[in-house]
């Protein structure tokens, strides 16, 4: 059982507590900052990939120094990391908004994947990011 003091002591930081983010108790950090870490992770993955095959396959062929089919080798070996970045956004855009930044984020996110397509999965995205803007407003 907590003693008076201890109780007072707890009510004197409850203040700080509550205005800092890193200690205000957030449930919905831990999955934000998981799914956004493995976006990062596919992005960087995507964009090596592209940088060190796609593109100097296609600079060669462009050249006169290589093949058509080593372009379209490169490109079709590429579609695993395009796949994978594009389900990491997907996450990110249906896990709930810590905060207005997040809702932000998944909003520019969203709009440079092309994710808002019309399709049922990007009407589950946007009521997900609604779900968000209603939580955060109340």
């Amino acid at each position: 059982m907590t003693d008076r003091r201890t109780f007072i002591a707890g009510l004197a930081l409850a203040p700080v507590a509550l205005s800092t983010p890193s200690i205000a108790a957030n449930p919905f950090h831990p999955a934000w900052d998981m799914a956004v870490g493995a976006e990062r992770k596919a992005c960087e993955a995507m964009e090596t990939f592209l940088a060190e095959k796609v593109r100097p396959a296609d600079l060669a062929h462009k050249a006169g120094a290589g093949p058509f089919d080593a372009v379209v080798e490169a490109e079709e070996a590429w579609t695993p990391y395009t796949k994978a970045h594009a389900q990491a956004v997907n996450t990110v855009l249906m896990t709930p908004a810590p905060d207005w930044a997040a809702v932000a984020q998944k909003l520019e996110m969203g709009l440079a994947d092309y994710a808002f397509d019309g399709s049922a999965s990007s009407e589950a995205m946007l009521k997900t990011i609604l779900a968000d803007v209603r939580r955060l407003s109340a």
